[in-house]
């Protein structure tokens, strides 16, 4: 569930399904769970996903992810993230910011040429709403997600 419509427009349309998408969350049963609602609400091949348990994980993937495809013409694999909020190491706030200024800095990337950054997290609150769409993620989805 997107909490600001208006958000959605920093989104790129999906044409198709997404090639791969990334999840991030501390939490195993979080990261099985989304793939599981992939699967079952959205017909998406759960195959297709990868996680990683916190933003230092995250960041390091995109960067590798990035370095494998230097010669093709787009330039990342995940078309959507779905990146926890609150996470050790790195949280996902700091993490969004890190990687919407690797794809600018690289390549001159705005964030509507990027990936779909969607915030999972269980915090509802418009202050905190507010604070993902600041840190550059493109929609909030509220836990739990049905």
């Amino acid at each position: 569930m997107a909490l600001d419509p208006n958000s959605l427009a920093l989104s790129p349309p999906f044409e198709e399904k997404p090639h791969r998408i990334l999840i991030v969350d501390d939490q195993i049963f979080n990261i099985n769970a989304l793939k599981t609602i992939i699967q079952h609400k959205f017909g998406v091949d759960p195959g297709i996903c990868d996680h990683c348990l916190n933003g230092e994980e995250a960041y390091a993937q995109i960067k590798k992810d990035y370095a494998s495809r230097l010669k093709l013409e787009k330039c990342f694999s995940y078309t959507l993230i779905l990146m926890d909020c609150n996470m050790p190491f790195m949280d996902g706030f700091e993490c969004t910011k890190k990687i919407r200024n690797f794809y600018f800095k690289k390549r001159g990337l705005g964030v509507k040429q990027q990936p779909i950054i969607s915030a999972v997290t269980g915090h509802a609150e418009p202050k905190y709403i507010n604070k993902c769409f600041d840190y550059g993620m493109n929609q909030v989805l509220s836990k739990p997600i049905d």
